[in-house]
């Protein structure tokens, strides 16, 4: 494969060039590096005027990793959708492709994988991958949209219980914020003003639970949503991060409020923006967040689990419950 990346570039070397600044990276879905989210809101990523953000809780990827059953089964349910659209991008790509190569005959497998090689290599050598050479702009933008394919209908708004699983650090992170900054809980922890979480891809899991890119409409499996606001290069890239902050604000509009900035950017929830710079009260904010956990039902029933494998209240703790046997202190 590296010597078919060496002899693409060399033919291809076009590709890239033509459209100096276009940035490939920024196309590929989960796999491409961090960069600061577009504004596609209207909003400033300024605090408001008379604000001051006293508690932030910011979860970011990446953590740790691990199989588990559920990925089979997202892999074999979106697999309906993304074949659709495989089967209608990657062959141009290939019969491009093909004309330069002789000796040798790949297949839309061998093409689908290069975007991924593309964002990794780049990010293992620390320079540019050759294969990000290889593909035309456009074809770039054809391989993010079967990456929001898979993450629309693989762990996001196109599925039922995935896109509900991160709902309890949702209610966790409006528990923190209710009580509010020098809180000290009954465990004896007084949280500090900025909480840190780490995740992996379920970052799309709590993008899709708090709603904000969910309003317009399905993904359409035979061709690219233009106007979609669920594209998940913006999502949950590499590094990608999800920042909740709370808001003490004295102008007309008194009171706290809470801001969500996805990447940097910020995001307006659907549900409530009366407050300063779109924010939503904290009150409010709580009552969203409840109405979403009480529709999705009982989160033991859903995940099939048993009483003893839950904590007896029912709920997450892990923002101040500091005794829990698998969590430990990391010394910077």
């Amino acid at each position: 494969m590296v010597q078919l990346s060496t002899v693409l570039s060399l033919s291809l070397a076009n590709s890239f060039a033509a459209a100096a600044t276009f940035n490939p990276l920024q196309w590929l879905g989960a796999n491409g590096q961090w960069y600061p989210g577009p504004d596609v809101s209207g909003v400033s990523q300024e605090v408001p005027d008379d604000c001051t953000v006293d508690q932030v809780a910011i979860i970011s990827r990446h953590g740790s990793r691990y199989p588990d059953p559920g990925a089979y089964n997202e892999w074999v349910a979106l697999e309906d959708k993304t074949a659709v659209w495989d089967n209608i991008y990657l062959p141009p790509i290939l019969k491009r492709l093909q004309k330069y190569i002789k000796g040798v005959d790949i297949t839309t497998s061998d093409i689908s994988i290069m975007p991924y090689l593309c964002g990794f290599e780049t990010q293992i050598t620390g320079k540019l991958s050759l294969f990000c050479d290889i593909f035309t702009e456009s074809e770039f933008k054809q391989y993010e949209y079967r990456q929001d394919l898979r993450y629309y209908y693989g762990t996001g708004p196109g599925t039922d219980l995935p896109s509900t699983l991160m709902l309890p650090y949702l209610n966790a992170t409006a528990t923190l914020f209710l009580n509010g900054p020098g809180y000290t809980y009954s465990t004896g922890f007084k949280p500090p003003p900025i909480i840190v979480s780490y995740t992996h891809e379920q970052l799309n899991e709590i993008a899709t639970a708090i709603g904000v890119f969910n309003t317009t409409g399905p993904l359409p499996p035979n061709k690219i949503q233009s106007n979609r606001l669920f594209i998940s290069s913006r999502i949950n890239p590499m590094a990608g991060r999800i920042a909740f902050e709370r808001m003490s604000c004295t102008s007309k509009k008194s009171g706290v409020y809470v801001r969500i900035r996805v990447n940097d950017a910020v995001y307006p929830m659907n549900e409530c923006q009366s407050g300063p710079g779109k924010t939503c009260p904290l009150a409010q904010f709580g009552q969203v967040i409840k109405t979403k956990v009480d529709k999705a039902g009982d989160f033991m029933a859903r995940c099939g689990l048993s009483s003893n494998q839950t904590i007896s209240e029912g709920r997450t703790t892990i923002f101040w419950d500091t005794k829990l046997p698998w969590i430990t202190t990391v010394q910077p």
